[in-house]
This record gives C-alpha cells, sequence and structure tokens, in this order.
C-alpha cells in the first residue's frame, strides 16, 4: 500500500508540473498577442484545425504537435506592429523581415530541453513540398509531415479570417485556393483532401462564422469543439501573475527597437519551462528506478 502511495504522490506531482508547463505555454502564447492580436487567435486556431486534420487522417495530434501548432507564430513577437498589420501590399524589405518570423519561432523554441523536435516544426511551417518555401527552401521529405500539418493549418486558418489588408475569403474560394496548392505540389495531397473535408462540415463552418468578426475571444468560440482541441491549456497559475500583470499593461504595438523587455521576459518564462522539463525527467527517471 505505501508504495502505491508513493507511486500515486509521485504521479500526481509529475501532473501538476505539467498543467504548470501548460500555463507557461499558454502565456508565451498570450505574449505573441500583445504584438499583434489577431495572431495570438490565429495561432489558436491553427491548433484547432491541426486537431481536425490529424482527426480526418488518422493522425495522432500529440501533445508536442498541440505545442508546435499554438507557437508556430512566435517569432512574430520581434516584428514591428507596423509590418504585421500593414494594410497595403508589403515591399521587399518587409517580405524580408516577415519571412524571417518561422526561423525566429525556431530559435526561440530550440534550447528547451524537449522541445528540439517542436521547434523544429515551426521553423518549417513555411516550407512547401516544391521547394518553394522559406525560409530554407525545404522539400520533399526533407519537410516533416508535422511541419506540413501545421502548414495547411495555418493556410486554411489564414484565408478563413479578416486580415489587416484584405477580407477573409469565402469557404468555397479557400476550396479552390486549397486545391490549387495541391496541384502545384505545395501541400500533400492528402491533406488537401482533408482539408476540404472540413471546409464543408458545418463544425468548421459554425467555429469560423464567429471567428471571422476577428479578435473575437476564445470564450466565444463554439466551446464544446474549441476545448476539445485547446485542451490542457486553459489553467492559470498563482506564479503567472507577474507576467500577465506585464502582458495587460504593455502596449498592444511592439516595434523592434523596444522588443528587449520582451525577450527578457520570454527568457524567464523559457528557464522556468527548462526547470519545470527537467523536475519532470528527473521524477520520471526515479520512478523507473523505484519500479525496476
Amino acid at each position: 500500500m505505501r508504495g502505491r502511495a508513493r507511486g500515486g504522490s509521485v504521479q500526481s506531482e509529475v501532473v501538476e508540473l505539467r498543467r504548470k508547463l501548460d500555463g507557461l505555454i499558454m502565456t508565451f502564447s498570450k505574449m505573441i498577442g500583445k504584438n499583434d492580436p489577431y495572431t495570438e487567435f490565429h495561432c489558436q486556431g491553427v491548433m484547432m484545425v491541426t486537431g481536425m486534420l490529424c482527426e480526418e487522417i488518422g493522425y495522432v495530434f500529440s501533445y508536442d504537435l498541440k505545442i508546435a501548432a499554438l507557437l508556430h507564430d512566435v517569432g512574430k513577437v520581434f516584428i514591428s506592429a507596423r509590418i504585421l498589420n500593414k494594410p497595403g501590399p508589403l515591399n521587399v524589405r518587409e517580405r524580408r523581415v516577415i519571412e524571417l518570423h518561422s526561423r525566429w519561432s525556431q530559435e526561440v523554441l530550440q534550447d528547451i530541453p524537449g522541445f528540439e523536435q517542436i521547434a523544429a516544426w515551426t521553423g518549417q511551417h513555411h516550407e512547401t513540398l516544391d521547394g518553394q518555401g522559406y525560409p530554407h527552401r525545404l522539400k520533399g521529405d526533407e519537410l516533416s509531415f508535422e511541419a506540413q500539418l501545421i502548414g495547411v493549418a495555418d493556410f486554411i486558418d489564414a484565408t478563413c479570417t479578416n486580415r489587416s489588408y484584405r477580407p477573409r475569403h469565402s469557404y468555397d474560394e479557400v476550396s479552390r485556393l486549397l486545391k490549387d496548392m495541391g496541384y502545384r505540389d505545395k501541400f500533400a495531397k492528402a491533406l488537401v483532401e482533408a482539408g476540404l473535408h472540413i471546409l464543408q462540415s458545418s463544425e468548421f463552418q459554425r467555429i469560423y462564422h464567429l471567428k471571422g468578426k476577428q479578435y473575437v475571444p476564445a470564450e466565444d468560440f463554439d466551446t464544446r469543439v474549441f476545448h476539445h482541441y485547446t485542451e490542457g491549456f486553459e489553467d492559470f497559475f498563482e506564479e503567472l501573475e507577474e507576467f500577465n500583470a506585464f502582458l495587460v499593461k504593455s502596449p498592444c504595438s511592439l516595434p523592434l527597437v523596444r522588443a528587449g523587455r520582451t525577450v527578457k521576459v520570454m527568457k524567464e518564462i523559457a528557464s522556468r519551462m527548462i526547470s519545470l522539463a527537467e523536475t519532470i525527467t528527473d521524477i520520471a527517471h526515479k520512478q523507473e528506478k523505484k519500479i525496476a
């Protein structure tokens, strides 16, 4: 009985640490929204659509994939809101800056223990199978399947929502654009077919009818569907209050020249992630030795 109690205590501790790690991850996500509110809800949408794609093709929507989808655009925190929300076409310099965001997302996440694969997926989400994506022009088998899932989900969410430079597309228009991405060997045809099926579902259209209002709060989504795909990211803890306070007080516009404070806070969040990850690993190893 005592052995079981100790095991249960260790398991409870791991669960609690995992929940805190979830809270830190969601705080990372919230930081994205202080620079560009659209991107925060876009990231939530990409996570949700990635889950729908996985369900459609029978692929496991793993915890790591969920994190990668949610944080795929974290690198945009280093880009001026003036560029992110520009109402017209980007010039050459602005386009080059925008195309750096996936690389910066990877660099932000890659030093967190256990996030190496997550970081790689975020860094590849704008690569395409034909080798014409960015930032590394990967093609074919060089591109991970998880990154492809996020890339297709990113495309669907972006085209189904209002942007600063254009209104949302109709579902028929998004379907046409998605088919074209398949024809041109940008996306895997199996994922294109899965995306087309999702676009026609009443479940998806009900959610995006609300999401089309742009910057709609998460609680206004269809709660059953949204919470199904975002389970594990709802909880915030008292130890994060200092970060939440920072997020509330900081200005919505965060130009590059003022990014230093954000970097400092992000490093502190990453430091806490590292500490939690190491603690979870240490507890798991000790438990394995007890079982052995």
